[in-house]
């Protein structure tokens, strides 16, 4: 296909010359291609497929204008249904790899959407692979040619890579090895297929097809982000409450590692229960060097349901040394209430700040039994 080869010819030599994205009028040919002729072209193959064109939208991307060239220059094609955006639901997409040496069709996911949900994005690269996996095996046995799991696109960049781990369907063509058009266009009738077979069960999104987040995954997040999360709240104001995902066999509220990490990076690594009165004996942080603590959500974040607003703010959520942290979890009720008096009264204005209402004789009745995400 002619504007294949054309986007393999021109792309490395225009990020190099400009930098930038820059006018149209500058690089006519790369626009053509990858903004108006393929998807004119993948418009063309929903339509002989037997689906109304309204039904889809078609979308191609080097980068925003004035702003650094896409690691990754993509088309894709999106079913309105689900998503148009490529930062949301999954559709099919044709990636170029960062070193122009190869092009895939793929069925593939927002990583973004993922990013979001797990508030790390290494937790969202992991849950990216999960639910292709879960994916795959909903399809049922690959077509010829086509391959699952990871692709390699030889990128760096964070989105790019996204799409690595996201990949459900693949077929790759080198550079020196185009497809034709009509190889192009049976191959995309083939994921077509694949996509109409995922969205009568998954109608919006992938995300939610395997959730499954254990404990360890989140704080092994949690250690990761800490080390670049500003020292400020991600949100002002009430939330409404996050969305919910399988842990350990069962439904719970989903947890952000960038919510906690925030927490912790606010509190420099001085226990909440320390009073000012020195830190509280620890270790170092290996992952971080910060003073080791563990975040806490002082309104239990297993009681959300009682909540009409989110539970995982920063706000909820203190800092406290290992043991403070298990006295919270394992003490006696008498030995809990002075603590949390103490945590209480610390953040009870924020809480509010926040939509959050909690007296101190209901918190401490919250603490006869704590979940392992609280």
């Amino acid at each position: 296909m002619i504007e294949l080869k054309t986007v393999f010819a021109e792309y490395l030599p225009a990020k190099e010359k400009y930098g930038r994205v820059p006018r149209n009028v500058e690089i006519p040919a790369l626009v053509e291609a990858i903004r108006k002729s393929i998807p004119r072209f993948f418009l063309e193959c929903t339509e002989s497929a037997g689906y109304a064109s309204s039904e889809w939208l078609t979308k191609g991307s080097i980068g925003e204008p004035n702003r650094t060239f896409a690691h990754v220059p993509w088309v894709a094609i999106f079913k309105r249904s689900i998503t148009k955006s490529a930062l949301e639901g999954y559709y099919i997409v044709l990636l170029f790899s960062e070193d122009m040496s190869s092009v895939y069709l793929t069925l593939n996911q927002a990583f973004t959407a993922f990013e979001t949900r797990y508030g790390s994005v290494d937790l969202a690269y992991r849950k990216l692979q999960d639910c292709a996996q879960q994916a795959v095996l909903e399809l049922g046995p690959v077509s010829d040619g086509f391959t699952t799991g990871p692709i390699d696109l030889r990128t760096k960049g964070t989105l790019s890579t996204g799409y690595e781990f996201g990949s459900i369907w693949a077929k790759e063509y080198f550079v020196d090895k185009v497809p034709s058009q009509v190889e192009l266009e049976k191959d995309i009738q083939i994921l077509l297929q694949a996509y109409k077979t995922l969205w009568t069960k998954f109608p919006h999104s992938l995300v939610d097809a395997n959730t499954e987040i254990s404990n360890d995954e989140f704080v092994k997040a949690v250690e990761i982000t800490v080390k670049t999360v500003p020292k400020s709240p991600a949100t002002k104001g009430p939330q409404p409450p996050p969305p919910k995902v399988k842990s350990s066999g069962r439904e719970v509220f989903s947890r952000s590692a960038n919510v906690s990490a925030r927490a912790i990076s606010m509190s420099n690594g001085v226990c909440a229960l320390s009073g000012g009165r020195g830190v509280h004996a620890s270790f170092l942080w290996k992952k971080t060097g910060m003073t080791y603590v563990e975040a806490h959500h002082l309104i239990p974040f297993s009681k959300q349901d009682q909540f009409p607003h989110s539970l995982d703010v920063e706000e909820n959520i203190v800092a406290l040394c290992a043991n403070c942290h298990r006295l919270l979890h394992h003490a006696r009720a008498d030995e809990k209430n002075e603590p949390l008096r103490r945590l209480w009264q610390l953040r009870k204005d924020d809480l509010v700040a926040r939509g959050l209402v909690v007296e101190l004789n209901e918190l401490k009745k919250m603490y006869g039994k704590l979940a392992e995400e609280d």
